[in-house]
């Protein structure tokens, strides 16, 4: 048992909490008492849902091999261009399937800087550094990526590269780094250049390109149109036996048209780009009905192969809420392990570090986060690693961690903080030297909403603001949005998105419960609305200290997009109806003009019994807590702003 003495006073490392295991809650008992294995059951964001703590993807191990053979090349033969070439390549395929918090960025980068070095011919070191963009554009050092792709794209078009897939693609990813940088006026002279060189060339780079702009002409909205159209029947089928002979001719003359993409544009998230695009030029026209048609078939082909699943996502829920259980309060300790994991979940054996404070920006996309970012950044303490969080790599361990059997290795949790702010630090320095000495850095990856149990007890001085936007204005918001990666794969689905804000909610509520007033809420509303005041209110809770030049005007205020779409009342249900109760519950909270209770009622008829299960099942407001905790919350109970 752990020896209350020992613990009060601070002078055990390791607490042993075997003899104590009879004491403790059930759900924590049986965490403390599992197996290393076992503790993968557990997946989260930056975890590899295919692996188990012993198993790795077979792909990832060849690759590791491969990258083990080149390394001895490159120490045989520093000059060997072609093994650096290929060595930076694979590390930046590793650094796509295998993320261990951009590691291997700096290591890709250094490879193809070398090869670089080794190249004399034009169109080699065009290509070489074409490659050096992408890395940096993935990584998100987009001022970097800006700097290369300045000096290169001049030099691929003087070497004769300029019709080549190569250089559609240097275009694209410049255009992305610049827009990333906040420089649209010339992101989109770049995307409509990239698009230009893309036509019968690069069908990859004509489909995302087309994403990138921000208004289309006439004749740019029908080659969409026309863009679209091939490649539906194509993907659902042309039955040419029983087409007429107008139809035939119709079909093939549609087919010859676009033959350059006709066994090329192979990816369907490529596919998808062109209905997006499609559905964003119809909103521009004002043809809404037919927008949406686009949207609901790029989301449509997206689910194909993004695959979302509620009940994995609700098991790993309920078995994070079972692991991070709300300790008791101080008097009412029934023995010493309470007093431990009430310890544990405070910090107490977490790492600290006074010259550099990080701070964690979470929540779900299409919140404000970014936004939020681009403020904060403003501050000359403040630096960002953007999405490339240091957190995850730290997350299978501390998960380990927590699972051991006998002793807990209080050490380990500190050294694991360790680890991730000294990561944090070097990852602000490779994106922007002038912030290497940034007394905060800032991590913008949004999962993290996940992850704060592990933040609170590894970093006890991490400042955790969450975005919080209208639930259906945020849900919209998704579902225009062509999301890469496997966080977002809910967002091909109005239930879905429905579900996953409901469960997001659940988490939040749960960690505000674990950790009172230690994450602080930011509604994007208030954000663009009273830009100093919410500021000055994060700023104090983050501890940075205030500097006028972080205030430089910000984005108008966007209203709730439900009317965009009321003549498509019948497609939006799935998304309304779940979310109908918070919606209320945000709009009474915020304080927010435009009150949806009318709305709702014609949309969706009489408001239902309350507590009755939704669409999304029980996870909505449903429990008794759940509903009490935010009707606390709209009567302004709850510190937030």
């Amino acid at each position: 048992m752990v020896a209350a003495s020992r613990w009060a006073a601070g002078k055990a490392a390791r607490p042993r909490l075997a003899a104590a295991a009879a004491l403790l809650p059930a759900a924590l008992l049986a965490l403390l008492l599992l197996p290393p294995p076992r503790a993968a059951a557990l997946t989260l964001p930056g975890m590899d849902e295919e692996k188990t703590i012993t198993q790795e993807d077979p792909v990832v191990t060849k690759l590791k091999g491969m990258l083990s053979e080149l390394r001895e090349k490159v120490g045989d033969n520093p000059s060997d261009f072609k093994s650096l070439l290929e060595m930076g390549t694979l590390l930046a395929r590793l650094n796509e399937l295998d993320p261990d918090g951009g590691k291997r960025v700096p290591q890709a980068l250094a490879a193809f800087r070398h090869a670089l070095d080794l190249a004399h011919d034009p169109q080699v070191r065009s290509f070489v550094a074409a490659q050096m963009g992408d890395l940096l554009l993935a990584a998100r050092f987009h001022r970097e990526a800006v700097h290369i792709l300045n000096q290169t794209v001049p030099l691929a078009q003087r070497s004769g590269l300029g019709k080549t897939d190569t250089f559609a693609r240097m275009l694209l990813h410049f255009a992305k780094a610049q827009r990333e940088l906040g420089n649209e006026g010339e992101a989109q002279r770049l995307f409509a250049r990239a698009l230009k060189t893309a036509r019968k060339v690069s069908p990859h780079v004509y489909a995302q390109a087309w994403l990138g702009l921000e208004e289309y002409s006439e004749r740019e909205v029908k080659e969409l149109e026309d863009c679209a159209e091939f490649l539906r029947r194509r993907r659902e089928g042309v039955d040419e036996e029983h087409l007429s002979d107008g139809e035939m001719d119709e079909w093939l003359d549609l087919a010859e048209r676009w033959t350059w993409l006709d066994g090329e544009l192979k990816s369907k998230k490529d596919q998808s780009a062109v209905a997006y695009a499609l559905a964003a030029a119809h909103r521009q026209q004002g043809r809404h009905e037919e927008a949406w048609q686009a949207l609901h078939d790029a989301n449509e082909v997206r689910r194909t192969f993004d695959l979302y699943t509620r009940v994995d996502e609700e098991d790993n829920v309920g078995q994070l809420l079972r692991t991070f259980q709300v300790p008791k309060a101080p008097e009412q300790f029934e023995n010493e392990a309470d007093a431990v994991w009430a310890a544990l979940l405070q910090g107490r054996w977490g790492y600290r570090n006074d010259s550099l404070r990080p701070i964690f920006v979470v929540g779900l996309p299409r919140s404000g986060a970014a936004l939020l970012e681009r403020i904060l950044t403003r501050h000359s303490q403040v630096g960002s690693i953007g999405g490339q969080s240091a957190l995850p790599t730290q997350l299978r361990g501390l998960l380990d961690l927590l699972a051991v059997e006998g002793e807990l290795p209080t050490a380990n949790i500190t050294a694991a903080g360790n680890r991730t702010l000294a990561r944090m630090r070097r990852q602000v320095g490779e994106k922007d030297a002038a912030k290497a000495g940034a007394r905060f850095v800032l991590d913008r990856m949004l999962p993290n909403l996940w992850n704060i149990g592990f933040i609170a007890t590894s970093l006890p001085d991490a400042c955790i603001l969450h975005v919080e936007r209208h639930p259906a204005d945020q849900g919209l918001s998704c579902y225009e949005q062509p999301f890469e990666g496997k966080f977002t794969r809910w967002s091909f689905n109005l239930s879905d998105i429905a579900h996953q804000v409901l469960l997001m909610q659940r988490v939040a509520e749960h960690w505000d419960a674990l950790a009172p007033r230690r994450v602080l809420h930011v509604r994007y509303e208030d954000l663009v609305r009273e830009q100093e005041r919410v500021i000055r209110l994060v700023m104090d809770h983050c501890g940075i200290p205030w500097d006028d030049s972080v205030l430089k005007g910000g984005p108008k205020l966007h209203t709730q997009r439900v009317q965009r779409f009321r003549g498509q009342a019948h497609v939006l249900e799935p998304l309304l109806r779940p979310l109908r109760q918070l919606i209320l519950r945000y709009e009474r909270s915020a304080g927010l003009l435009e009150y949806s209770g009318p709305l709702l009622e014609s949309l969706l008829g009489p408001e239902e019994e309350e507590g009755r299960k939704d669409d999304a099942g029980s996870i909505s407001a449903g429990s008794s807590s759940g509903r009490e905790r935010a009707e606390a919350e709209a009567d302004g109970a709850r510190e937030e702003l």
